[in-house]
């Protein structure tokens, strides 16, 4: 339809003025995200603009720019809510395990303050405390070396603010 349109492939239609079809119905081609697929023919427009499009409702129809644009929108909009529900749950992950972390480090300063023994034939009833980065640790340990001084002991357990807690044994000979 037009002035010098040509159709000249089976089943295609040529609109506008020069428009012209550059090929018929096609089988067994492979299409953009679909797979194998059939055509019945071809509409060239010459490179028009085709208006007043409506939004198609079946999954062969045209779509217009408005529901791609909606489409698009709506999919970009998904996406960002999952990334930022992710980064905000790794963000609840590391802050966590930077707590957990600063927790484990006070306990430990608790424990390593911990007086020990020293005497042979004497034990020693202890409590430590140590804080790191807004969390604190409190250590309670027993110690003792034997009386012939040879061998050394010591239990000690511990707790902090994060409401971890932990212990150590240790047992040592001297010569």
């Amino acid at each position: 339809m037009g002035h010098g349109a040509t159709a000249s492939h089976a089943n295609s239609v040529a609109l506008g003025q020069g428009s012209a079809t550059t090929r018929g119905a096609q089988t067994g081609y492979n299409a953009a995200y679909v797979g194998s697929s059939n055509s019945t023919g071809e509409v060239n427009v010459g490179g028009r603009t085709i208006t007043g499009v409506a939004p198609g409702i079946a999954g062969t129809d045209a779509v217009n720019v408005n529901q791609l644009t909606a489409g698009v929108n709506h999919a970009i909009n998904i996406a960002n809510q999952y990334t930022d529900n992710r980064i905000n749950e790794l963000q609840s992950d590391v802050w966590t395990m930077d707590r957990g972390y600063r927790g484990a480090t006070a306990s430990a300063m608790a424990m390593a303050g911990l007086p020990q023994a020293y005497l042979p034939g004497k034990s020693m009833l202890a409590v430590g405390f140590g804080g790191y980065q807004n969390e604190f640790g409190m250590a309670v340990g027993l110690s003792g070396i034997t009386e012939n001084g040879r061998y050394v002991y010591k239990v000690q357990a511990s707790g902090n603010t994060v409401r971890d807690w932990g212990f150590s044994v240790g047992a040592g000979i001297q010569w």
